[in-house]
């Protein structure tokens, strides 16, 4: 049943089972496996066993490598089509022309067939407005990603406010061209770690093979039940690995980042406005002076530097608890803003084509991420009150104290006032924005790659499974040979 569901969740997106590849994929998983019995010298009935074990991995080793080439192409399908989209529109400004267009120069596939069906839909309906958001609707349910929804969003406001959008379009290609290098850098570390892992489990194998054979006559484990049924473990293990390294791979490339739900993000920012320092500490200190009390007591008795240095620490951070889970809480409210501040503010920047500043900040809290709502739903009273009142523009996310932020809301405040070039003020806006999502996926990147690197570490624990299990058999048989001899 699970083999279908998984031949089932190919073929919805376009991919089918070959037949071919199939068998070349069993037939590679089998040739290895016998290589591995052969070398770890598993006796007939272990042999079988390896066997059996490791090609019931190969049905998950075929689905994670068409899983893999289905999200590559995937990925090079909404890629293309977010670049001829943006390109068409810009063209024409229209939404149905540009959805011809970019159909025409595709050559067939899952994303002609899905262009097919927008352009038909469109031209089929009456109401043109809303046959747009429903056939836009069919590509996000095809190649639903955080930055096809953003070009769908821009183009119907494009299209209904009209004018030119050339900014907007060039603001549009540097994101796309972005997410589109973190993504494929991505990918191309999670298939070298992949083969990195892959070599590392099979040298430390082959290592595992080299001291088996190293013993000499008389200790001589190698076909003990112990060592046989270790030796399986191993070889069986490796496929086990391999299939879930490969599922990495084949994670798709056009999933979003996790963001905050609305009822974690209440919660911390409702922790955050209540926290107070000094009652925290008055909360922590019994908890404190407990420990210091046993720590004293402990080290009167035992007279130990290192204890009472360990004590005091314990007691040191006790006292100190509630201020590092605030701090904690804060870094992961801070980072979460960073991230969805950029496209937050990209959306505000469209709204500044047909609207004022403070309107386009005000109509941006609809559809704002739900770390940035309480802030704006502050700013929106207070630019009610006075639309050029400084404070409001200033006090946005001041108390967490996100980089860049601040510049970046001067600079609306300067825009809002007229004073300056607006192009020149809007380029700069434009320019900070950018870096801040540079650095947010560059941070995101790199917490991938350090996931990664813990990875390596993998093949090393049913090797050294395997190597107690060799030293307990090795001191069966030493301590067995001694009895041979009294």
């Amino acid at each position: 049943m699970r083999g279908k569901r998984r031949r089932q969740l190919l073929e919805e997106q376009g991919e089918r089972y070959e037949k071919r590849e199939m068998l070349l994929c069993y037939t590679a998983v089998l040739l290895l496996a016998i290589l591995g019995c052969v070398g770890m010298s598993l006796k007939p009935l272990c042999l079988c066993i390896a066997l059996f074990l490791c090609l019931l991995q190969a049905p998950g080793v075929y689905f994670y490598f068409k899983k893999a080439r289905l999200e590559r192409k995937r990925f090079n399908d909404a890629n293309a089509y977010m670049a001829q989209m943006a390109q068409s529109f810009a063209a024409n400004g229209k939404v149905l022309a540009s959805l011809k267009e970019t159909r025409d120069t595709c050559w067939g596939g899952m994303l002609y067939k899905t262009l097919n069906k927008a352009v038909c839909h469109i031209e089929q309906s009456c109401d043109m407005e809303l046959a747009e958001q429903e056939a836009l609707g069919f590509l996000c349910m095809q190649y639903d990603c955080e930055r096809v929804r953003m070009l769908h969003d821009f183009l119907l406001k494009a299209e209904s406010r009209g004018g030119s959008c050339e900014a907007e379009f060039g603001l549009l290609e540097n994101i796309r061209r972005m997410w589109e290098k973190n993504a494929l850098r991505y990918q191309n570390t999670a298939v070298t770690a992949r083969n990195l892992v892959s070599f590392e489990y099979l040298l430390l194998m082959w290592v595992c093979m080299f001291m088996l054979h190293q013993f000499p006559q008389e200790l001589t484990i190698l076909h003990l039940p112990l060592v046989q049924g270790l030796n399986t473990f191993l070889v069986v293990c490796f496929f086990w690995v391999f299939r879930r390294m490969d599922q990495k791979c084949g994670r798709s490339m056009l999933r979003d980042h996790r963001r905050m739900s609305e009822t974690e993000a209440a919660a911390k920012l409702s922790y955050l406005g209540s926290f107070e320092g000094k009652r925290a500490v008055r909360r922590q200190l019994p908890f404190a002076l407990g420990t210091l009390t046993f720590t004293l007591i402990w080290w009167m008795g035992l007279h130990s530097k290192a204890l009472l240095v360990l004590g005091l620490l314990v007691s040191a951070l006790t006292l100190c608890g509630g201020q590092i889970r605030y701090w904690i809480c804060l870094q992961v409210v801070r980072t979460e803003m960073q991230s969805v501040f950029p496209g937050w503010l990209f959306d505000v920047l469209l709204l500044t084509q047909s609207e004022n500043v403070s309107v386009a900040l005000l109509k941006s809290l609809e559809k704002a991420p739900v770390v940035l709502r309480e802030d704006l739903k502050q700013m929106q009273r207070e630019l009610t009150d006075n639309p050029l009142s400084p404070d409001a523009y200033l006090g946005f996310l001041a108390q967490y104290r996100v980089p860049e932020v601040e510049g970046i809301m001067r600079k609306l405040y300067a825009l809002s006032c007229g004073s300056g070039a607006c192009g020149e003020v809007m380029n700069q806006i434009i320019d900070m924005n950018m870096t801040m999502l540079s650095e947010d996926q560059s941070r995101r990147l790199k917490m991938k790659g350090d996931l990664f690197s813990l990875y390596y570490m993998l093949p090393t624990v049913p090797v050294m499974l395997c190597m107690a299990g060799y030293g307990a058999a090795l001191m069966a048989v030493i301590f067995q040979n001694i009895l041979t001899v009294i």
